[in-house]
């Protein structure tokens, strides 16, 4: 079996990342620290998946650990192929990433159109 190192869930080997945190599993949480209290800020909302799949694979090449929260429409019906009107994709990090992860991404994005 193979464990998240931020929330500890466990997944069958055949799983490389966690879906919720889109980090690397680990065998064993052994030599793993865990921060208790993390305080998760949000970073960007977003409209548009292209742009939400952009900035988490920097925040992924930096070691910035993130998760998604979709909207109840994309969740509850499935929906991964389009950007139905009045969706969105919130993405947070650990606060102590917040000005990091600011200075990787401010410039990939006109917050203005989002």
């Amino acid at each position: 079996m193979k464990y998240c190192p931020i929330c500890k869930s466990e997944f069958y080997d055949e799983v490389k990342v966690c879906p919720d945190h889109h980090v690397k599993l680990v065998g064993s949480l052994k030599n793993i620290k865990h921060e208790d209290n993390v305080h998760w800020v949000l970073l960007y909302q977003f409209i548009n998946k292209t742009y939400f799949e952009m900035v988490s694979q920097v925040l992924e090449k930096n070691n910035i650990p993130y998760f998604q929260k979709n909207d109840f429409f994309e969740g509850a019906y499935l929906v991964k192929s389009g950007s139905p009107i009045g969706t969105s994709i919130k993405l947070y990090i650990p606060v102590k990433y917040l000005q990091k992860a600011k200075d990787l991404t401010g410039g990939m994005i006109d917050l203005d159109e989002e």
